[in-house]
């Protein structure tokens, strides 16, 4: 703590009040201090590569008049950094209380979110960004066997490896061929919205790359626990779509981002599973082993829809998982 303590003295030599913020599912330390009677969030991260990222992006965003958290003070080995505060109160959050503003701040999300996307892609120099530049056939399979080996392995459930992995190549080889491809946030979901002042930040967007822009929109509006209705999700659809149309008027296909949005919602189901299997169960981190379910849902409900027809050996994985399908103990 002493190396935290000369930072933040370093900041302002009267700050009080450092407390230690709950843990996330990544391996950053957060805490909240307060200096002159304002808060601060401090971030402690070892990974200095993903910490240069969320500087760049944050600054490139803030040029683009996006609202994200302002960066106030990095130490010189890039591994603790203060941030304004912007409060412990997300679009979740309050989806899960039912405030009675949530549809509004859930369609300025949205918004904000096309821009960023396009805008972002117009000027960022992807080589900043940490690891993949790129959300490409590698990367996907990589999220396709979190829910392989990290779920799907761990559960009494009979399928067809050979075939599930034939599957696996074809969805991958699909996001090569996704027909809108610009910023990619990666992790665009309501916990990673925050509040302040009716107005929407976001944040956690250091992994952010080039990619198929429905996967964020896919993100946010099936984030298991936010549990959108069908009614609330074809709105929110159709609020984006028409943004991304003023945005892209003379290249914009309807049909063609339906394609994206169905393969991307595919993926991004199936890694959330995955990534709760791993967090819940080999990390025990409570909160993700408790999502299970809500995720296994989605994954019966798209079951039902029609996309995934054309992978009868994940679609019967999906129409088949159940909640007795959870393991009760760690692995």
């Amino acid at each position: 703590m002493s190396k935290i303590n000369d930072f933040l003295l370093s900041f302002n030599p009267g700050y009080s009040d450092l407390v230690q913020l709950a843990e996330s599912g990544s391996g950053r330390s957060y805490y909240r201090f307060k200096a002159e009677d304002k808060t601060y969030v401090l971030t402690e991260s070892e990974d200095i590569s993903e910490n240069e990222s969320f500087f760049y992006l944050s600054e490139l965003f803030q040029n683009l008049n996006g609202l994200v958290p302002k960066v106030l003070k990095i130490n010189s080995n890039k591994d603790l950094y203060i941030q304004e505060d912007l409060g412990d109160i997300s679009l979740l959050e309050l989806k899960l209380k039912d405030d009675t503003n949530t549809s509004s701040l859930y369609e300025q999300a949205v918004k904000k979110l096309a821009h960023l996307q396009i805008g972002a892609h117009q000027v960022i120099d992807y080589n900043q960004v940490y690891g993949f530049s790129s959300f490409d056939k590698i990367l996907v399979l990589r999220d396709l066997f979190y829910f392989k080996d990290y779920f799907l392995d761990l559960i009494n459930l009979d399928y067809s490896q050979t075939e599930l992995l034939q599957e696996f190549d074809q969805i991958a080889e699909a996001i090569v061929q996704t027909h809108y491809r610009f910023f990619m946030f990666r992790d665009f979901q309501g916990r990673n919205i925050l509040i302040k002042d009716n107005k929407t930040y976001f944040i956690d967007y250091q992994d952010g790359m080039e990619g198929p822009i429905a996967y964020d929109l896919v993100s946010l509006l099936w984030q298991a626990k936010a549990n959108l209705t069908i009614e609330e999700k074809d709105s929110l659809y159709s609020i984006y779509t028409s943004e991304l149309k003023k945005l892209l008027p003379n290249r914009f296909n309807s049909s063609e981002f339906k394609q994206d949005y169905h393969i991307c919602l595919l993926i991004r189901l199936l890694q959330v599973v995955g990534a709760y299997g791993k967090l819940g169960f080999i990390q025990n981190k409570t909160h993700f082993r408790d999502s299970l379910a809500l995720g296994i849902e989605n994954l019966n409900q798209i079951a039902e829809m029609g996309i995934i027809d054309k992978f009868p050996t994940l679609k019967n994985i999906c129409s088949s998982l159940n909640l007795t399908h959870i393991p009760k103990n760690n692995i």
